[in-house]
């Protein structure tokens, strides 16, 4: 079973959160994340949200018989456009694949956390939640 959870917050730049074009770029955003030909199928169906002044992406998705793959290829997909229109956002996308663990051992047998910062896409592990705990 594949799975995420994620939860971004948008901003335009790293100094301001709007600087003028943020709501077009969020609606930019929602179209790719939300097109149907793609693999994410995110829970709740409406995901951002506004509170605080602030926007916010935060969902789940996968499932109990979802492959990772085309699923998480869309995902980073998706996160690569979004740090290119909006390079000022951050959050994280905790995922894991428990059928990888099962098979491979060698795996490295956490969580796995997608981290957006900085205008970059990059993945690490998690010491906080190993797999290990789950079998």
């Amino acid at each position: 079973m594949y799975n995420y959870r994620l939860w971004i917050e948008l901003s335009e730049s790293q100094e301001e959160d709007d600087l003028g074009d943020l709501n077009n770029k969020i609606k930019q955003l929602k179209q790719v994340f939300y097109d149907e030909s793609n693999y994410l199928r995110p829970c709740p169906r409406e995901c951002f949200l506004h509170a605080n002044f602030s926007y916010f992406i935060q969902c789940s998705g996968g499932g109990s018989k979802n492959p990772k793959g085309a699923n998480y290829n869309t995902l980073l997909n998706v996160l690569n456009y979004l740090v290119e229109i909006l390079p000022g956002s951050h959050g994280l996308v905790y995922w894991k694949d428990d059928e990888e663990y099962v098979y491979r051992r060698d795996f490295d047998a956490r969580y796995r956390v997608i981290v957006i910062a900085e205008g970059k896409v990059t993945e690490r592990g998690d010491g906080y939640f190993p797999l290990d705990i789950l079998f």
